[in-house]
């Protein structure tokens, strides 16, 4: 942000697109150094780039399904939009594209969920400690219950007033 106020001067597309990898860049630069200075369990040694087959495997065979399921739904995504994309009628589209938004606007707290839960299932399985994986996932399995019934019921009474913003 502080980066786009200092170089505000010119607002053609591409100034943006610079700007916005400058300020990453410096996000990326000044996170190291903190991370670097301040967390010592998290500075790379020799020890760290040294391969173990067991640690590998392990890593695979949690990550290749992760992979897979993430690449079908991309791919189905995509198949899905050149199916819409090919329809003559522009309308069709339209609402396909405004639906597909306000599906993504209630369906952005379960992906959230669903990336944590990987991450918190992953250090969990790390730690060995299986229980807790198994608590953790019926408490976002309640969690994404509660957040689905919740949001059907505001897709309901506003999916018109939504609708009309989104075209």
């Amino acid at each position: 942000v502080l980066n786009s106020l200092l170089f505000i001067t010119d607002l053609s597309a591409a100034w943006a697109g610079w700007a916005t990898v400058l300020s990453q860049a410096i996000s990326a630069i000044v996170g190291y150094v903190i991370i670097f200075k301040k967390y010592q369990v998290l500075r790379l040694t020799k020890q760290d780039f040294k391969l173990n087959k067991a640690f590998c495997f392990n890593h695979l065979a949690i990550g290749i399904p992760m992979a897979f399921q993430s690449t079908i739904t991309a791919i189905s995504c995509m198949v899905q939009q050149v199916a819409f994309n090919s329809l003559p009628d522009p309308d069709c589209v339209m609402a396909q594209s405004t639906a597909n938004k306000i599906d993504n606007l209630f369906s952005a707290v379960l992906f959230g969920s669903t990336a944590t839960m990987g991450v918190y299932c992953g250090q969990n399985y790390g730690a060995n400690k299986l229980d807790r994986i198994k608590k953790g996932v019926k408490a976002s399995y309640l969690m994404g219950l509660i957040f689905t019934a919740i949001s059907m019921s505001m897709n309901f009474i506003f999916c018109k007033p939504l609708s009309r913003l989104l075209l």
